[in-house]
């Protein structure tokens, strides 16, 4: 396979396996219920709408052992919010954490097990849905090919 090709396989996997992935976790975990904007919708729902969209309309296969890409993309993140954090990063509000769930000074070991379960609990289970809505889309693809072959034999026999 040509490298450019691996890298966009790659990419298409880190955001088919993370957009969902982000957009349930702030809906269920970090949505505070205080009303909607146009930057939350956009960022936690819209994106996860077109990634979900993407995977019925291109041929871009989904491989179930791909799913270390997306992981690799959420310990990264973790990475990231423990360094910003431990550098006294502050989100917009002026508290230092980025999402409640990941306040690393107040509360490590709850934020340690939210961690834990998003990468190898909730990283895993979203990328083999997206696996399975993947094999459903090409069983519609094979079923409607294969109508259409039996049809045009139906015609053809006609004639």
């Amino acid at each position: 396979m040509i490298k450019r090709l691996k890298w966009q396989w790659t990419l298409y996997n880190i955001s088919v396996g993370s957009a969902p992935i982000v957009a349930i976790l702030y809906w269920v975990i970090a949505y505070d219920g205080t009303g909607y904007n146009f930057i939350n919708v956009n960022t936690h729902g819209v994106n996860a709408a077109f990634i979900l969209l993407d995977t019925f309309i291109t041929r871009m296969p989904v491989r179930l052992l791909h799913v270390y890409q997306s992981s690799l993309l959420g310990f990264t993140y973790v990475i990231f919010t423990i360094i910003y954090w431990s550098f006294g990063g502050l989100n917009q509000f002026g508290q230092p954490y980025i999402y409640t769930v990941l306040n690393y000074g107040q509360s490590p070991k709850k934020a340690f097990i939210y961690v834990m379960a998003i990468c190898f609990i909730v990283c895993p289970l979203i990328h083999s849905f997206v696996f399975f809505l993947y094999r459903f889309r090409v069983f519609i693809h094979r079923y409607l090919t294969t109508m259409d072959k039996r049809e045009a034999l139906v015609h053809n026999r006609d004639k």
